[in-house]
């Protein structure tokens, strides 16, 4: 899906800023976006148990003094606010191509904690980007508000059972002699009972 938007992209003005979701960590992607001009994009790490461990051994000097609270919970009652400790370092991630390492890519890499999380998931919020210039609480903050995107594709998705096709029929994606994509839909009888 990056390929197409990227493709249909290159000839327009200004910046396109993606946001993914961690489905797109991939470090052969990271380098591709990375190394072209004028695209920024966003994404949450993978709490891959070795950053974990990395992240839990971060020092105190390492993190802002002030706390960051998303723009979106400042307006809830103070005991109903999580704060998080914010750090801004990098991440240098190998690059495999072929199974054979190929090199590195270098992201920001912008860290939430917070201390009173009782799984990996609620004490670490960690995002990957491509944006040096942006500030890290703002980037923060926006990636926040996409939470409620993914959360409401989510809920359709695999609570409600919405997708882009009921289960009875197959979509088959290819590529015509422009290069274009086309889809196709075919019912498939067998999936119906």
């Amino acid at each position: 899906m990056t390929r197409e938007i990227l493709r249909k992209w290159k000839s327009k003005n200004g910046f396109l800023r993606i946001f993914l979701d961690r489905g797109a960590f991939h470090a052969l992607l990271f380098q591709a976006l990375k190394a072209i001009p004028r695209v920024q994009f966003y994404l949450p790490a993978i709490r891959y148990p070795n950053y974990v461990e990395e992240w839990e051994e971060l020092s105190e000097d390492a993190f802002e003094d002030e706390l960051f609270i998303f723009e979106r919970d400042k307006e809830k009652p103070a005991d109903e606010q999580t704060s998080y400790q914010l750090a801004d370092t990098s991440r240098e991630i190998t690059v495999w191509k072929n199974n054979k390492k190929s090199g590195t890519v270098t992201l920001r890499e912008i860290i939430l904690f917070n201390p009173q999380g009782k799984t990996t998931a609620k004490r670490w919020i960690v995002f990957l980007t491509n944006d040096e210039d942006t500030p890290a609480d703002d980037i923060a903050d926006e990636y926040g508000d996409h939470w409620e995107h993914e959360m409401a594709h989510r809920g359709g998705k695999h609570n409600l059972c919405y997708d882009i096709l009921p289960p009875s029929y197959d979509l088959k994606t290819h590529r015509d002699e422009d290069g274009e994509l086309v889809r196709e839909t075919n019912l498939n009888i067998k999936n119906c009972f």
